[in-house]
C-alpha cells in the first residue's frame, strides 16, 4: 500500500526521474512520478542531479475536466505563539516578511520552487526566467488564475483536514481502486478512516 508522508529534504536521484517519465512528442516528456507532490519537485531535483533531464521538462497547468481546471494547494503562512515574548516585534517582522519585495526575494532564493500565499504575488519575474528552459516553470504559480486551486481536504475540519493530508487518504484509496478493490470497498475503507479521524 503507497504511504505518503510530509516532503522530505533528500529528494530521490533524479537518475530515477528517467523511469518516472513518459514519452510526449519527441522535443516534450511529461513526468509521470507519483512519489514527487508537486509538479515543480521533478524540475528542481532533475536540476540539481540531472541537467540534462532538466532540460527537457516543462511546467504546465492541470488539464480540464468537465467542472473546470483544478490545482491542488496546500497554503503555508506564519503565526505568532501568544506565549511570546516579543510580540510587538514578531508582528513587525511577519508584516515586513509578508510584504511583495520580501515574498519576491524569498521565491527567488528557493530558485521559483516555494509559493506565496497570497494570489497576487503570482507573477515574479523568477518563475518567467528560471531554467533550464527558460521559463520552465512560469505556470507554475497560477500566474493567470486559470485553475481553481483546491486546498488539499477541504472543506473538512482542520483537524480532520489535516489527518487525510498526512496519512495520504486520498492516495492510498487511488491506490487500492487501481490495485482491482471495487470502487464500493474502497468508499467504505476512506469513510472509516474518516470516522477514525474524528475520534482522535
Amino acid at each position: 500500500m503507497a504511504r505518503v508522508g510530509p516532503r522530505r529534504l533528500d529528494h530521490e536521484s533524479a537518475e530515477r526521474l528517467g523511469g518516472g517519465e513518459a514519452r510526449c512528442p519527441a522535443d516534450r516528456r511529461a513526468t509521470l512520478d507519483p512519489r514527487l507532490p508537486d509538479r515543480s519537485e521533478a524540475w528542481a531535483v532533475a536540476k540539481r542531479d540531472a541537467p540534462q533531464i532538466a532540460e527537457q521538462l516543462w511546467t504546465h497547468g492541470f488539464p480540464t475536466g468537465p467542472k473546470g481546471r483544478f490545482a491542488p494547494f496546500l497554503p503555508y503562512f506564519w503565526g505568532i505563539w501568544n506565549f511570546s515574548k516579543n510580540i510587538p516585534a514578531a508582528k513587525s517582522l511577519l508584516v515586513h516578511l509578508s510584504s511583495r519585495a520580501a515574498a519576491e526575494k524569498m521565491v527567488a532564493a528557493s530558485g521559483g520552487y516555494d509559493l506565496p500565499s497570497f494570489a497576487n504575488f503570482t507573477n515574479f519575474k523568477t518563475w518567467s526566467e528560471e531554467g533550464p528552459p527558460k521559463g520552465t516553470l512560469y505556470h507554475y504559480p497560477n500566474p493567470h488564475n486559470h485553475q481553481v486551486l483546491s486546498i488539499s481536504c477541504a472543506p473538512a475540519p482542520p483537524k480532520v483536514a489535516y489527518q487525510i493530508y498526512t496519512e495520504g487518504l486520498q492516495t492510498k484509496m487511488i491506490v487500492r481502486y487501481m490495485q482491482g478493490e471495487p470502487l464500493e470497498k474502497t468508499l467504505a475503507w476512506g469513510e472509516s478512516e474518516v470516522e477514525g479521524f474524528m475520534r482522535t
